[in-house]
């Protein structure tokens, strides 16, 4: 199997953490000679929220109102991971990153500096309706209906358009998932679409 870069996008609630452990144990089984390294855009926020710090304090007040975070802050998170993770023959998975066409910017020439080739972004569809009953049922405080629409509407705002970059560029393989399926049918529709 050759060396995958695997992009997951998809509004909150249509399962892109699920399935990104699904597809990384999927490739630790049939390529177990290959590491499969992980990029989770919301835990590498939510841990550095919790070290001590300026920049951290402001993190910590933001997320807790449920606010987006900014560009820069994301990237240079995305690339210190690069930077302590890659030895140069991974499987490399990303759940929130690159979200917006900004970050694409970055991810490009971090993709490029690598030499990791065309990468996969593996987009999970679900309806708004969908998206708040499940994120209404998860019952976190920030998950009140008010702040998921505000989370659905940045979405479409930010992550549409940078999903509509990788359709149009040679260098990415956009693949449709329909998430409003069982777990284990959207994961063999992922691990068919990956290869």
């Amino acid at each position: 199997m050759n060396q995958q870069t695997v992009i997951f996008l998809g509004p909150q609630g249509s399962g892109k953490g699920t399935q990104l452990e699904l597809l990384k144990q999927h490739l630790n089984k049939s390529d177990p000679d290959r590491k499969v390294v992980h990029f989770d855009m919301g835990a590498a926020f939510r841990g550095f929220r919790d070290t001590e710090g300026y920049s951290q304090a402001i993190v910590k007040d933001s997320l807790a109102r449920g606010e987006i975070q900014p560009d820069f802050l994301a990237t240079a998170l995305f690339g210190n991971f690069l930077i302590e993770n890659l030895k140069g023959n991974e499987h490399l998975l990303l759940d929130g990153f690159p979200r917006t066409l900004a970050q694409v910017e970055e991810y490009n020439s971090a993709i490029k500096f690598y030499n990791r080739g065309t990468s996969t972004v593996l987009h999970l569809n679900l309806s708004e309706a969908a998206s708040i009953e499940r994120l209404m049922k998860r019952g976190r405080h920030d998950d009140t209906e008010e702040l998921i629409r505000h989370r659905l509407a940045w979405y479409q705002e930010q992550v549409i358009p940078a999903l509509n970059y990788f359709r149009a560029n040679p260098l990415y393989r956009v693949m449709e998932v329909n998430s409003d399926q069982p777990i284990e049918t959207v994961h063999q529709d992922i691990v068919h679409m990956v290869g």
